[in-house]
């Protein structure tokens, strides 16, 4: 996660290749829309300046690592990437085409999503009362307005769209067996598949731009 982040951070500050690396991957709404998909993947690895992505950085991490120590590390980064993008690929529908939206903060939220829809599927699982069942969902709200909507260029809209991706597939990866996470070829492919996309989207971006 790290290191992708850096990588492409460092191709962007350079403009490797003369190419506007910001305007190639931004998840620019009409655009997306239109049938430029990898743009939902492709900007999640763009920032617009090093403050940015720090925090996406640090933060990222540390969701990263509590995820995965309830779907193992190729699963829950493979299922981040799946919210963060779900996340984005939902803002550019309900965002005006000329919405313009980069960063990793969409998959950071997805993440924090991840473990809040994980809380409440074990919750539900173990029963109790109604606020023990809730409380996971309404400190992942909490978080959100803490973290989520302050400054000028927040894309207050994407968080709570990669929160609500994140939740779902949470809820829906709380019904994965443990038999089948604790298989390491599993873990593998995942993985593989987590860093796999991202180099596709910015294939597919680059191919784009130069027909």
């Amino acid at each position: 996660y790290g290191a992708l982040l850096v990588t492409v951070a460092g191709v962007e500050d350079r403009y490797l290749l003369d190419a506007d690396w910001l305007r190639l991957g931004r998840a620019q709404a009409g655009l997306l829309i239109d049938g430029q998909v990898w743009r939902a993947v492709t900007a999640l690895t763009l920032h617009l300046d090093w403050a940015h992505l720090m925090g996406n950085l640090f933060f990222g991490s540390v969701l990263g690592f509590l995820v995965s120590q309830a779907l193992g590390g190729g699963v829950a980064w493979l299922a981040i990437l799946t919210g963060g993008v779900l996340g984005n690929v939902i803002n550019a529908w309900v965002q005006p085409p000329t919405h313009s939206a980069v960063g990793a903060s969409t998959a950071v939220f997805a993440a924090l999503g991840l473990l809040v829809g994980l809380a409440l599927r074990h919750r539900r699982r173990l029963g109790g009362t109604a606020f023990s069942r809730w409380s996971p969902l309404v400190a992942g709200i909490l978080l959100l307005a803490w973290t989520g909507v302050g400054g000028e260029r927040t894309d207050v809209m994407a968080h709570v769209t990669g929160l609500v991706s994140g939740a779902a597939l949470g809820l829906a990866c709380g019904w994965l067996p443990s038999r089948l996470l604790e298989r390491r070829p599993v873990q593998v492919v995942a993985g593989l598949l987590a860093v796999a996309l991202p180099a596709l989207a910015w294939f597919l971006a680059w191919s784009a731009s130069l027909a």
